[in-house]
């Protein structure tokens, strides 16, 4: 008994350094996944991290320039602000194009990605070493600041790191090597909340590489992960004759299915995730098409949408619908006293998803227990 204990803690304390890891690796994700903006005097446009199509577009505009006889304003490729070169047209020559081409390559060597190029100092451009980029212990080491700039690191890749680590525990404690499926899928959509949250908190924009892979993923992954993981208090769902409801060929089809499949395979759990994907993006789209009927405006954002079908691919129909309903509340709580003070209007837009990553990480942890409590307080409260 005493091994089974210091077993499960073991693996506990190297879970939360592997979350320790992982939440360094979402800090890369959050800064660069985003599209940045790029400002060329009056003109914005949306830079796709590719070095040739930014070159393409800096011919373009130096070509233009050059005929409206205007200086061009060249920003800085890692610039979190206006910050950039003036070319006057007098200067614009095949040397001077060269010229800053090969200084703009020393900053922008690769198309910049999740992987690569390596870890820099969004102030100075220093490449990080690895001492400099240990999850937590770095920061704390560097008193918070950058190595060579010694300009001030934002704490929230602190926070970030420690919370990541935190939830990877705290689910392997929850779910420990018996369940090692369901640690691996929270694990993953947990991960992905945390990047949902404050790219969506500073950027208003749920990106399509986050949720349509990882609902596919979820589907796929959902034929190897046990029915109890979507759906571990039966509830409402076992008042309902099943039967009675889908046809009898489909029923006795499916139910034969699932007894002769082998015991590792779950096509139970196959549907939940299948109906449940389904569900989140019709019901999302449907309140998106009539709120903009209803509002004269756009209502809820495509990527909403879509993160509300990656939520139901990996909590299955019914956990998904608690979260749902969960994001609702905490939005209300939040935007209400705002509405109220007047520091928010009803036409103001509202980034959704972070209510709906929040919603998902509480149903994550205390999913089943809130489902058992509505399901049973009748019984606790009038003792029937």
């Amino acid at each position: 008994m005493e091994f089974e204990v210091f077993y499960h803690w073991f693996f506990t304390f190297w879970s939360f350094v592997y979350g320790l890891m992982i939440g360094s690796f979402l800090n890369v994700c959050i800064y660069r996944m985003p599209p940045k903006l790029y400002i060329f005097d009056d003109i914005t446009y949306k830079e796709e991290s590719d070095f040739t199509y930014y070159l393409n577009r800096l011919l373009y505009f130096l070509r233009l320039k050059k005929e409206e006889k205007k200086p061009l304003i060249i920003p800085s490729l890692y610039a979190e602000g206006i910050i950039g070169v003036t070319i006057s047209p007098e200067s614009i020559t095949h040397a001077a194009i060269a010229h800053n081409f090969n200084l703009f390559r020393q900053f922008y060597p690769d198309p910049v990605n999740i992987v690569k190029p390596r870890s820099f100092c969004p102030h100075c451009r220093n490449m990080i070493r690895w001492w400099m980029n240990i999850p937590v212990l770095s920061w704390i080491i560097l008193g918070g600041k950058c190595y060579f700039c010694k300009e001030k690191i934002s704490p929230r890749y602190l926070l970030i790191e420690l919370f990541t680590g935190l939830v990877f525990g705290g689910l392997f404690y929850l779910h420990g090597m018996a369940d090692v499926g369901t640690f691996l899928l929270y694990a993953t959509l947990s991960s992905l909340c945390i990047v949902v949250f404050f790219v969506d908190l500073e950027h208003w924009i749920i990106m399509d590489e986050i949720t349509l892979p990882f609902s596919a993923l979820a589907v796929i992954a959902s034929l190897f992960i046990p029915y109890s993981s979507y759906m571990p208090y039966p509830g409402i769902f076992s008042l309902i004759e099943w039967n009675q409801v889908i046809p009898a060929g489909i029923y006795n089809w499916f139910m034969n299915l699932v007894q002769t499949s082998p015991h590792w395979l779950h096509p139970d759990s196959f549907v939940q995730s299948l109906t449940g994907a389904i569900i989140g993006f019709a019901s999302f789209w449907a309140i998106g098409v009539i709120g903009t009927v209803v509002l004269k405006r756009e209502a809820m954002g495509g990527g909403d949408v879509k993160f509300a079908m990656l939520m139901g691919a990996f909590l299955g129909t019914m956990k998904a619908g608690l979260a749902f309903f969960i994001a609702v509340v905490i939005g209300t709580l939040i935007l209400l006293p705002l509405l109220l003070i007047n520091k928010k209007t009803g036409k103001d837009q509202v980034p959704f998803g972070c209510f709906l990553a929040l919603a998902t990480m509480i149903v994550i942890f205390l999913g089943d227990k809130i489902m058992w409590f509505y399901f049973n307080w009748p019984d606790m409260v009038f003792g029937r």
